[in-house]
C-alpha cells in the first residue's frame, strides 16, 4: 500500500499544491519546475510526439494535464519529508514510464475521497481529488493504442453492466436495439427511472441512505413505470431517437438482481424485467436470478472482498460468476462449462484510445481518455468470425478509481469480473469503455464526481436536452461515443467515429 501524503493537513496541502477543477492552466511555479529538470521535460515531449504520431488530434487540455502531474510529482519529491514512492514515480516518469505516478496520484485522491465519509462534502477538497484523477487519466493516454477493427459476427453483439453500468446497459440496449442481440444487469434499475434529474437518479433509481441512516426512495409502480416505458418507446421511436423498439423482441435478458444491495433493490431489478416482458412475445427469452446474499458488488467466484458489502462498492468473492452466466444465457449456447479460474484467459489486454471517439470535450462528458478490448487469441486471426460484449463498470469502479497496478495486465474490474475466460471459451471479444468523473455542481450538467455512467443525463449539453431525454437515445453523448466504439470493432451499428483523423484502425505499438 502507498504511504499517506502526509501526517497532517497542513503536510498534506502542502504536497498536494494548488489545482483547478476546471481546464487546468500551468503557471508560472509550474512551468519553472518542469523547465528546471531538462529530463523530465525530454520525457513529456517525447510522450507528446507519440500521441502526435499517432495522427489523433491531441486536445492541449490533455497535455497541460499531463504537464501538471508531472510538476505536482516533482514538488513532492523535492518536500524534506518525501517518500521513496514520490521519488521512485518522479525517476520513472523521467524514464517514460508513468504507472508508479499514476498509482500514486490515485492514492492520494483516494486519502482525500476518504475525508469526506460521513462529513458534509468540501468543495475544495472534491477539486483536488478531481483535478488529481484528471492528471492521472491524461498520464495514461500515454500508453493506448488504436482501437483495432476486427472480424465479429454482426449478429453477436451483446452489452451488460453492473450498478449504474446496468442501467448503461438497459440504455444501450433499447436505444440501438437493431445492433444489440442481447443485455445482462447486475444490481440495475430500469430503464428511464431517473427521468432526466440527478433527484430521480438518487431517489428513483436507488434508494439513497440519509444522515440518519435511512433510506429515501419515491420508486414510481411498477405499473406506472410499465406505462411510461411504452410511452417512452412510441415517443423516441416517432422522433426517430431510438431504433424501431420491435427489435427488443428478440433480444436475450438475463438480469440478476442483488439480495442485499441496500442502495439498488431487488424490487429495481424486477422493473427491468417487468419492462421487458412488456414488450416481449417471447418471455422465454427472459431470465431471472437473485444472489440473495450479495450487496452492492459485482459477484465473482473469488475475487474481490466480502459477498455482503453494501458499504463500498466493489468486487465481491461471492462464489458465483455472473459473467459466465450473463454471458451463457445471452450467447444461448446452453453448454455447462466448467467455471474458469482468473488468470486462465490467454488472449490481448488493449489499452485503446477513447479520446478519438468522445462526442464533446472532457468537460461534462464523463469518458476517460483511454478504455480496454479483451481480445481472445483465435479473435486476432484474419479468418476468425467472433461475438462482441461490451461491459460496463460500476460507479467507482472505472481505472479512475482503481488502476492499472505495475506487474498487472489490466485494472483490477477488467481483470477480475470474470468476463475475460468465458471470452476464451466462446470465441468473444470483451469491450469496458471507461467512465471517469465529471466536473460541475448538483445542479448543472456534468456532475458526476463518482465516475458514474450516464443514466439521468449529466453528460448532455444543458436542462433543455434532458426534456427529450437525449441521454438515453441514439443522439445520447455516452451511447454514441460507446457505440462508435462498437461500430470501429465491427463495422456494425452506431455512428461513425467524431474523429477527423484518417487512421487504419490498427493497434500501434504501445510506448510502454
Amino acid at each position: 500500500m502507498l504511504p499517506r501524503v502526509g501526517t497532517t493537513k497542513g503536510q498534506q496541502d502542502v504536497q498536494l499544491g494548488n489545482v483547478s477543477n476546471s481546464k487546468v492552466s500551468i503557471n508560472q511555479r509550474l512551468q519553472t519546475i518542469i523547465q528546471g529538470d531538462p529530463a523530465l521535460l525530454r520525457a513529456l515531449q517525447k510522450q507528446n510526439n507519440q500521441l502526435q504520431e499517432r495522427n489523433i488530434k491531441l486536445m492541449d487540455e490533455n497535455y497541460s494535464l499531463r504537464l501538471a502531474a508531472a510538476a505536482r510529482l516533482a514538488e513532492q519529491a523535492a518536500q524534506p519529508n518525501a517518500t521513496v514512492e514520490q521519488k521512485a514515480a518522479l525517476e520513472a516518469l523521467k524514464k517514460g514510464d508513468s504507472r508508479p505516478g499514476e498509482a500514486l496520484l490515485t492514492a492520494q485522491a483516494d486519502q482525500l475521497d476518504a475525508r469526506q465519509v460521513g462529513r458534509e462534502v468540501e468543495p475544495t477538497v472534491r477539486k483536488q481529488s478531481i483535478a488529481l484523477r484528471d492528471e492521472v487519466s491524461a498520464l495514461g493516454r500515454v500508453r493506448a493504442q488504436l482501437l483495432p477493427r476486427l472480424s465479429i459476427d454482426p449478429s453477436g453483439i451483446s452489452v451488460s453492466g453492473f450498478d449504474s453500468g446496468a442501467n448503461m446497459a438497459v440504455q444501450l440496449a433499447v436505444a440501438h436495439s437493431a445492433s444489440i442481440a442481447g443485455i445482462g444487469t447486475i444490481g440495475g434499475a430500469p430503464y428511464n427511472c431517473s427521468r432526466g434529474s440527478i433527484s430521480g437518479a438518487v431517489f428513483k433509481c436507488a434508494c439513497l441512505p440519509t444522515v440518519d441512516a435511512n433510506s429515501q426512495c419515491t420508486v414510481l409502480p411498477s405499473e406506472t413505470l410499465v406505462a411510461l416505458f411504452k410511452n417512452d418507446l412510441h415517443r423516441l421511436e416517432s422522433a426517430a431517437l431510438i431504433d424501431p423498439s420491435k427489435n427488443l423482441d428478440r433480444q436475450r435478458v438475463m438480469i440478476i438482481a442483488e439480495g442485499k444491495n441496500a442502495l439498488v433493490r431487488p424490487f429495481h431489478s424486477k422493473q427491468i424485467e417487468e419492462q421487458y416482458r412488456s414488450v416481449q412475445g417471447n418471455s422465454t427469452l427472459v431470465k431471472v436470478l437473485t444472489t440473495e446474499k450479495a450487496g452492492r458488488v459485482m459477484p465473482t467466484l473469488n475475487q474481490g472482498g466480502p459477498c455482503e458489502s453494501s458499504l463500498q462498492i466493489g468486487l465481491g468473492n461471492c462464489k458465483f460468476d455472473a459473467a459466465g452466466a450473463i454471458l451463457q444465457w445471452l450467447q444461448g449456447e446452453g453448454k455447462n462449462v466448467p467455471p474458469p479460474q482468473r488468470r486462465t484467459a490467454s488472449g490481448e489486454f488493449v489499452r485503446f484510445d477513447q479520446q478519438e471517439f468522445w462526442s464533446r470535450p472532457a468537460t461534462a462528458l464523463g469518458l476517460d481518455s483511454t478504455g480496454w478490448l479483451y481480445i481472445p487469441p483465435q479473435c486476432k486471426r484474419v479468418a476468425g468470425v467472433c461475438k462482441l460484449h461490451v461491459v460496463f463498470h460500476g460507479c467507482e469502479l472505472g481505472q479512475g478509481y482503481l488502476p492499472q497496478r505495475v506487474g498487472e495486465r489490466a485494472p483490477p474490474f477488467v481483470l477480475q469480473a470474470g468476463f475475460n475466460e468465458w471470452a476464451d471459451a466462446s470465441s468473444t471479444v470483451i469491450l469496458y469503455p471507461q467512465a471517469l468523473h465529471s466536473n460541475g455542481n448538483l445542479f448543472s450538467a456534468g456532475f458526476n464526481p463518482k465516475g458514474c455512467w450516464d443514466f439521468w443525463g449529466y453528460a448532455e449539453k444543458g436542462k433543455a436536452a434532458l426534456t427529450l431525454g437525449s441521454f438515453q437515445t441514439r443522439e445520447g453523448a455516452q451511447l454514441s461515443s460507446v457505440m462508435a466504439m462498437v461500430s470501429r470493432i465491427s463495422g456494425k451499428g452506431g455512428t461513425k467515429s467524431n474523429s477527423s483523423s484518417k487512421t487504419t484502425g490498427q493497434p500501434s505499438s504501445s510506448p510502454q
